[in-house]
Order: C-alpha cells, then sequence, then structure tokens
C-alpha cells in the first residue's frame, strides 16, 4: 500500500522546442519582397485578438483576486517561476502575402513552445498541395520545411502571387517625389 502514487515518466521521450519557427517564418517572409522586385511582400505576425476595456479591467481584477486570495500571508518560494500553464498557451500568427492593393493568407500557424504545432491552410490552395484539410498538425521542423516548401511553390500561390504583381503593374505610379 505504500510508495508513491506517481505514475512513470517518459524521460526519453522528451518535446522537440519549436523555438526556431518563428525567425524562420519571418525570414521566409521578408524573402518574398526580394524574389518579386519589391511588388509583392510577406508578413509574418502575431494575430491580436480584439478585447475591449471592459474585458481587460475584470481579467486584471480576477489576477489580483487571485493573488491576494491564494497567497495570503504565505511566503511563496516559487514566486519568481513561470506558471507552468503558460506551456499549454497557444498564440496564433498569420502569414500574409500583400501588395499594393490586394492581400491573401497564405496559412495561420498555431504555435506554442514544443512541437507538435497546428496549421490552417488558406482553403484555396488546398488542391494544389495534395493535403486533404485545411487543419494540419506539424510533427517536425522537417515536417514544418516540407509543408512551407509545398505552400510556396504550389500552383494556385504561384498564380496568385503573379496576379498581384499583373494588377498592381497596371496601376498609376505615385510621382509625387520627382
Amino acid at each position: 500500500m505504500g510508495g508513491t502514487k506517481w505514475p512513470n515518466f517518459k524521460n526519453n521521450n522528451l518535446l522537440t522546442p519549436a523555438n526556431d519557427v518563428i525567425p524562420m517564418l519571418r525570414s521566409e517572409a521578408r524573402s518574398l519582397e526580394k524574389k518579386t522586385g519589391g511588388k509583392v511582400k510577406a508578413t509574418f505576425s502575431k494575430i491580436e485578438y480584439g478585447r475591449n476595456g471592459i474585458t481587460q479591467m475584470l481579467d486584471t481584477a480576477s489576477t489580483i483576486s487571485r493573488a491576494m486570495s491564494s497567497y495570503g500571508n504565505e511566503i511563496d518560494e516559487n514566486a519568481n517561476k513561470i506558471d507552468a500553464n503558460d506551456l499549454f498557451i497557444r498564440q496564433d500568427y498569420k502569414f500574409e502575402i500583400y501588395s499594393q492593393s490586394y492581400r491573401f493568407r497564405v496559412f495561420t500557424l498555431h504555435y506554442n513552445e514544443f512541437y507538435p504545432l497546428g496549421m490552417t491552410l488558406n482553403e484555396n490552395l488546398l488542391k494544389d498541395t495534395g493535403f486533404s484539410r485545411s487543419d494540419i498538425e506539424i510533427e517536425s521542423r522537417n515536417a514544418l520545411d516540407e509543408v512551407i516548401e509545398n505552400l510556396f511553390c504550389c500552383k494556385r500561390l504561384v498564380d496568385t502571387i503573379e496576379r498581384m504583381m499583373s494588377v498592381d503593374s497596371l496601376l498609376p505610379q505615385d510621382n509625387s517625389e520627382m
């Protein structure tokens, strides 16, 4: 009856960090401008979901209330450590291409600190990429590289970029700097 109630943990099956994903995708976003002579650009950025002032005030009040009620006069030797609940927080990022007149969301990345990551592809790209669903799970950096290459080289995305370049080349140029 004695002994620990803890299960056996998998020390040999630790999660793979995904900390190089964001810099890599930002670099890819910057490279599109060079490839198109500045006519089409890309951005990879956090999606900020709007929150009104009341929601923010309630969140702050709730945080203060929890802090005061849960610790009281207790001395917390772990106060300087990061809350492990943050390991499960998912942040959404968008990869979009844009020109002077148009924009196009290529995918949304559902990011956290470790693989697997989630990705939602633009449904208009599915046919040309071979993916059967718009929501996919990415298990590793190699898998991410394959997905990105597949997306960036798919006929529909290449056609979209070329059309954006063509349409914008027909627009009147701003000669105000002359």
